[in-house]
C-alpha cells in the first residue's frame, strides 16, 4: 500500500493520477537520491496496477493481501520482473558484491521476458535497478524495447543519478523524482526496523536525507562504539574497522569522512572565532582531498587514518 511510503506524497500523487486517468507511461524513470524509496515504490506501483481488490482499486491503490499483491511482494509473480545486482549475479554466476554494472545479459533476459504472454496480471511490469550503471551495449539493447513496448507492458528504470543515463533512454521514459527525506521520515523509518530513537536520531542527521545512508552510518556508529575519539589512537582505531573488501571498506570510509565533512559544517556555521572559522574550513578542505583519494585508488584505511589525524582536535565532537 502505497501509505507504506514516507516522505514521497507528491510522487505517489502522480502515480496515483495515472492510474486513475488510465493512461499508464510504460516506460518511466524513477530517480533520485539512493534511499528515498524507489524500489519500495516500483513494487507499490505493481501492486497497484493489478490488485484485485474493489475497495483497493477503487482508491488507486493495492490491499497487499490478494494472490497477485503477494506473489510481487514475495518476487514470485510471473507478471513481474525485477532486475537487480542479485537478478544478474544469478544469470553469470557470479558473486552479487562483485556486480559493478547492469550488463547486456540481465537486459536480454529482461527484454525477453517483456515479450511474453501475460499470466495473470493487467500489466506485466519490469523493474531495473541500478539504472545508471548500465554499460552501453545493456543500454542500446534496452532502447528498442521502451520505444516499442508490448502492449500492457510497464518498464520502471530506477537511478540514484539521472545526469547518467543516456539521453536517448531519458527522453523516452516519463520521469517519476524522488526527494531527498526529512530527517522525521528517515527517524522514523529507522525506528520503525527497530533501531533505538536516540540512534536513529544521530544517524538522520548524516544521512542527507537517505533511509539507505542513515543505516550505513548506524553500522559505522556500532563499529566505532567504544573508541575514545579523542585518544591520539582514534585515527587507527577507525580505519581498522574498515571491511577487508575493498569497495565496501571504501563506502564505509566515504560515510565516515561525510559524517566528519558535515559535522564540521554545522561547527563553521555555529563557530563566532574568525581563526577558529578558518581552521574548520581549511580542515574540510582536506577531508575533501582525501575523500577524492578515496575515490582514486588510494588505500581505504590509510587516506581515513591520514584524514582522522587533520581533524584531530575536532574528534571528540564529531564522534562522541
Amino acid at each position: 500500500m502505497f501509505r507504506d511510503i514516507l516522505g514521497q506524497e507528491k510522487t505517489i500523487n502522480q502515480l496515483k493520477k495515472f492510474i486513475a486517468s488510465g493512461r499508464i507511461p510504460q516506460a518511466m524513470l524513477f530517480y533520485g537520491p539512493k534511499g528515498t524509496g524507489k524500489a519500495l515504490t516500483a513494487k507499490k506501483f505493481a501492486m497497484a496496477l493489478n490488485c484485485t481488490d474493489e475497495a483497493a482499486r477503487a482508491e488507486f491503490d493495492s490491499c497487499g493481501t490478494c494472490l497477485n499483491c503477494k506473489n510481487i511482494i514475495a518476487n514470485t509473480h510471473p507478471d513481474f520482473v525485477w532486475g537487480d545486482f542479485a537478478y544478474q549475479a544469478g544469470l553469470t554466476g557470479k558473486e552479487v558484491e562483485k556486480q559493478q554494472h547492469m550488463n547486456i545479459e540481465a537486459v536480454r533476459d529482461m527484454t525477453t521476458k517483456s515479450q511474453q504472454k501475460i499470466m495473470t496480471a493487467r500489466y506485466k511490469v519490469l523493474v531495473l535497478d541500478h539504472a545508471e550503471t548500465m554499460l552501453p551495449d545493456a543500454a542500446n539493447a534496452l532502447l528498442k524495447f521502451i520505444e516499442e513496448p508490448a502492449a500492457n507492458t510497464v518498464w520502471i528504470l530506477n537511478c540514484a543519478k539521472k545526469d547518467l543515463m543516456l539521453s536517448t533512454i531519458k527522453s523516452r521514459c516519463q520521469a517519476v523524482p524522488f526527494a531527498p527525506l526529512k530527517a522525521k521520515n528517515v527517524v522514523d523509518i529507522l525506528t520503525f526496523c527497530g533501531i533505538d530513537a536516540d540512534l536513529a536520531a544521530r544517524a538522520a542527521r548524516f544521512s542527507g536525507g537517505s533511509a539507505g545512508k542513515a543505516r550505513e552510518v548506524i553500522n559505522v556508529l556500532e563499529n566505532l562504539n567504544g573508541a575514545d575519539a579523542s585518544a591520539e589512537t582514534f585515527p587507527y582505531e577507525a580505519a581498522a574497522t574498515l571491511s577487508r573488501t575493498l569497495a565496501q571498506a571504501r563506502g564505509e570510509a566515504y560515510v565516515i569522512l561525510d559524517m566528519a565533512a558535515q559535522g564540521l559544517h554545522d561547527m563553521w556555521t555555529k563557530e563566532k572565532d574568525v581563526q577558529i572559522k578558518e581552521k574548520i574550513k581549511q580542515t574540510l578542505k582536506q577531508l575533501s582531498y582525501y575523500r577524492y583519494a578515496v575515490s582514486r585508488n588510494v588505500s581505504p584505511s590509510l587516506a581515513l587514518e591520514t584524514a582522522l589525524m587533520e581533524t584531530g582536535e575536532f574528534n571528540q565532537q564529531l564522534f562522541n
